[in-house]
């Protein structure tokens, strides 16, 4: 039996360490998830032997895993989930089967037996949607379009992990195709009984008390209750015999679209930061430091599944319309290991469907996935920038002209893009929309319309950026904004243009970069809440 203080002592070491480890790495400008995964791994038995009750962390870590999928899933209503499109469920389908084709292959080649081919395939096919999410969130990038595609992709990938652990199962008991899908008939009759369950309990139980006013007449009331829901939801699932962050995740979801998420949100916050930092430590726990000798094999096979899933992902993005910006940093995105890839691997190690000495290396180099994903995306938008301006300088090969001369352009036909182009119309100015949303552009029919992507030169020398007299860049997303900068001034070096920026810290950087105007929306909305709390207190209200 652990001892209670000897297991209070482990733990405040590691996330000592931890803390430590993650300061260093914002202070590089990394995510301070790439600092918990090296506190595991020195913590580990192969490093400095701090943590000793494993199965303890392990288990705090997977209830962390389950409390982050709850919080992803009080940011994804039914309706958020939706709006992630037709082509991220294509586009995930298609990355999912060609990269488990490639992982396969790749076991077969390696000598693997049939159903370590089957892991290996498994492994390499699902993406880190935690270590994603952070890392587009960190960058400012979760609403550009590369963003919402690989988060949805991403999505699905985790949909998927009930089906591969089943067919895992399968394998290990070598039952026959029948009994396997009856099997998988079980688990999916188990997860659509789950879903009405959590669903009924939500709506009928939970929703009720939230409104209640007397259940905040207690400070730790709502508290105590969104730990409830988050909790239970994961123990639910865990019953059913199914994975406990698909009951996470769903509590999440059914809890987005009410007022309450916001509260519940903000109560389990605390608990997520814990618990994300456990379960990035324990999965640094899961490697070894590799020996001289182990050292170029580890290097060389995190190299293989860095190409292997960009080349993959790119691939399907490719074939399902996007351009070749959202195609490039949409595979590196998904360059990396999830954290259910780890689930997979130990559940095939525990069922002898992986050989023993596969695991630590297969675990350490996907670490370094992880821990190489932001490195590669910051490279990602370099190269990507540096060939958007390559084109443009090449631009006496484009297309003709679209609009007529003198024009002014508007990237981005959102709640922004709408905004500016209606106040431009009521002044007398048609506006060129550029948007790359097919759908968001069916709603621009008012106005000369390009359907496509404002990084591409061929896009906005058809919209008429030579002979513009203004650009205004309406994306959220800072890299794009830059990119669409630059490509313009090639373009069009006296071109004026006026450029969002979602956060202030962005604000700068696109003024050296060329833009004439920056709109910070901090700045702005700061401003904007100044003069409300004003006038609702009799003050004299500043300008606006």
């Amino acid at each position: 039996m652990v001892d209670s203080w000897r297991l209070l002592a482990e733990l405040v070491g590691l996330l000592g360490l931890s803390l430590a480890l993650g300061l260093l790495a914002r202070r590089l400008r990394q995510t301070a998830a790439i600092g918990y995964l090296l506190a595991g791994l020195l913590a580990g038995p192969k490093g400095l032997g701090i943590i000793q009750a494993r199965e303890t962390v392990d288990f705090l870590a997977s209830l962390g895993v389950a409390l982050l999928l709850f919080g992803i899933g009080l940011e994804f209503s039914w309706h958020r989930i939706a709006a992630l499109g037709r082509r991220s469920v294509i586009a995930g389908l298609l990355q999912f089967g060609l990269t488990w084709l490639a992982g396969a292959a790749a076991g077969r080649w390696l000598g693997l037996s049939a159903s370590g081919q089957l892991v290996l395939g498994n492994v390499l096919a699902l993406s880190s949607t935690a270590f994603l999410l952070r890392i587009l969130q960190e960058r400012s990038e979760m609403d550009s379009r590369h963003g919402r595609l690989t988060f949805g992709v991403a999505l699905l990938q985790d949909l998927l992990l009930i089906p591969l652990l089943v067919f895992q199962s399968i394998s290990a008991q070598g039952r026959s195709e029948l009994e396997g899908l009856a099997d998988l008939s079980i688990q999916l009759v188990k997860g659509a009984a789950l879903l009405a369950l959590i669903y009924v309990v939500v709506r009928l139980v939970v929703l009720p008390i939230f409104r209640r006013a007397d259940a905040y007449a207690e400070r730790e009331a709502p508290v105590l209750l969104s730990v409830l829901v988050a909790v239970g939801c994961s123990w639910g699932s865990h019953v059913a015999g199914l994975s406990p962050v698909l009951g996470a995740f769903v509590g999440g979801v059914l809890l987005a679209d009410q007022p309450v998420s916001a509260q519940v949100r903000a109560n389990l916050a605390p608990f997520q930061a814990v618990f994300f930092t456990l379960f990035f430590a324990s999965i640094g726990m899961l490697a070894g430091i590799p020996s001289s000798q182990q050292a170029p094999l580890v290097i060389l096979a995190s190299a293989g599944i860095i190409a292997v899933k960009f080349l993959m992902a790119a691939l399907a993005l490719r074939l399902t319309g996007c351009p070749p910006r959202v195609a490039l940093m949409g595979g590196l995105a998904l360059a990396q290991i999830g954290e259910f890839s780890f689930v997979l691997a130990k559940d095939a190690l525990d069922r002898r469907l992986l050989p023993a000495g596969w695991f630590e290396p297969l675990v350490t180099a996907s670490i370094l996935t992880l821990i190489l994903n932001p490195y590669l995306m910051r490279a990602g938008h370099w190269w990507a920038n540096r060939w958007s301006r390559r084109q443009s300088r090449l631009g006496a090969a484009e297309p003709a002209e679209g609009p007529a001369s003198e024009s002014v352009i508007v990237v981005g036909f959102g709640p922004a893009g709408r905004e500016v182009c209606r106040a431009l119309e009521e002044a007398g100015v048609e506006p060129v929309v550029v948007e790359s949303n097919p759908a968001l552009a069916e709603t621009a029919k008012g106005y000369p319309t390009v359907v496509g992507d404002g990084t591409s030169v061929e896009t906005m020398v058809k919209a008429g950026i030579r002979t513009a007299r203004m650009l205004i860049v309406t994306v959220p997303d800072p890299g794009t904004s830059r990119t669409i900068l630059g490509v313009a001034r090639d373009l069009n070096p006296d071109l004026r243009v006026v450029v969002r920026a979602r956060y202030h810290r962005y604000a700068e950087p696109l003024r050296h970069l060329g833009a004439e105007a920056v709109v910070d929306e901090e700045h702005h909305v700061g401003r904007a809440l100044a003069d409300v709390a004003r006038r609702r207190l009799g003050l004299t209200s500043g300008s606006s």
